[in-house]
């Protein structure tokens, strides 16, 4: 039997993932055809500028074009675990690992796919890593000195810190 805490977790929660969801594949798939029909449209006269401009924009597409698969495809265990939990009286533990497993990765896959791009991946070199990490465990902790603020400029002498 339902309680109320599952119809309210699926209204809050899950209904407008799924919606979204569905919203980012149609954009998705409009952004796609989009790309691929300007790809071949004809532009009239040769300009050297906007050829360089359409190449520029053609290669942000290109990049940027799979961090929305990625969270599409993150987000099919759960939605299959979700719907398998609502169909069927008893849970899937293989479903509930798996989802436990895959979506705390995303980040990784993300950032997986954003050190794939070949303009990143020529920026990431070993030596800028190393000092990346260096300065990251080696941070210094200042000190700053105390001045007086602006409420304290009719500070006497003997009140100044």
């Amino acid at each position: 039997t339902f309680k109320f805490g599952v119809y309210l977790r699926f209204v809050l929660w899950y209904v407008p993932l799924y919606v979204v969801l569905v919203i980012l594949i149609a954009l998705y798939i409009v952004s796609i055809f989009k790309a691929g029909r300007e790809r071949w449209q004809y532009e009239g006269k040769y300009d050297p500028e906007a050829r360089q401009l359409h190449k520029q924009q053609q290669k942000e597409v290109t990049s940027v074009i799979w961090y929305p698969l990625i969270y599409l495809l993150i987000n099919i265990i759960p939605l299959i675990n979700r719907i398998h939990d609502v169909a069927s009286n008893d849970s899937s533990l293989v479903l509930w690992y798996m989802h436990g497993i895959i979506i705390p990765l995303l980040g990784g896959f993300i950032a997986l796919a954003f050190t794939l791009d070949p303009e990143t991946l020529r920026r990431l070199r070993c030596a800028e890593l190393r000092a990346a990490a260096w300065q990251l465990c080696h941070k210094d902790v200042e000190e700053y000195p105390i001045k007086a603020a602006r409420g304290d400029s009719y500070a006497t002498e003997s009140t100044k810190l």
